[in-house]
């Protein structure tokens, strides 16, 4: 990537244990704006091939969970605009639906 840094954490250095407890929210080193974005975008392709393989995963995530009957439950809900809420959803897989999801979504092929 190239680009000029725009933002560094200053938190991180003054409290280094931010990148282990907290990758996800405050534990982000800097910040970079890139110079070209769609060139890059462009170059690598990753805007298409990303994307048509994000939807294809949301779709056999919608399969998975129909399939083994989670659409039913109470955790299960669809937000306005048709996207599935999914915080708490796994807590109602059973054994089985684990070992599934295990082969259908992590292993490597």
């Amino acid at each position: 990537v190239e680009g000029r840094i725009s933002e560094i954490n200053k938190e991180i250095l003054e409290n280094p244990d931010l990148l282990r407890n907290s990758i996800y929210e405050k534990g982000w080193i800097l910040k970079i704006t890139p110079f070209e974005l769609q060139d890059l975008i462009r170059e690598t392709n990753i805007d298409k091939n990303a994307y048509k393989w994000f939807l294809k995963e949301i779709e056999k995530l919608e399969d998975f969970l129909t399939s083994h009957n989670i659409s039913n439950k109470p955790a299960f809900s669809t937000l306005q605009d048709g996207k599935i809420k999914i915080e708490g959803l796994l807590e109602n897989f059973d054994d089985f639906a684990w070992m599934d999801f295990e082969e259908k979504f992590l292993k490597r092929r």
